[in-house]
């Protein structure tokens, strides 16, 4: 279901769930090897970093390029506006 669904709707669906769990378990907001290599890509905030994950997962699922860095610019983007506002 994650591979066939659009992208969009599935990265929003489970941030709150699958999202929530990557950021707690793979410690983003305590820091790890995994994101402290996501910090690289200029991502800072563990929601961030939990929906290029996801992205980027299911990108790989459905044979896509990962496009890591235009994943990361649109997240960086997206977080800079909501902060403007």
């Amino acid at each position: 279901k994650f591979a066939s669904a659009d992208r969009d709707f599935v990265v929003n669906r489970l941030h709150y769930g699958l999202g929530r769990w990557l950021i707690v378990n793979w410690n983003f907001y305590d820091g790890s090897r995994f994101s402290h290599y996501l910090k690289t890509f200029g991502l800072s905030h563990p929601d961030d970093m939990a929906r290029f994950v996801l992205m980027t997962y299911h990108n790989y699922l459905n044979d896509l390029e990962l496009n890591t860095s235009e994943i990361a610019a649109a997240l960086i983007n997206e977080r800079a506006s909501k902060k403007s506002k």
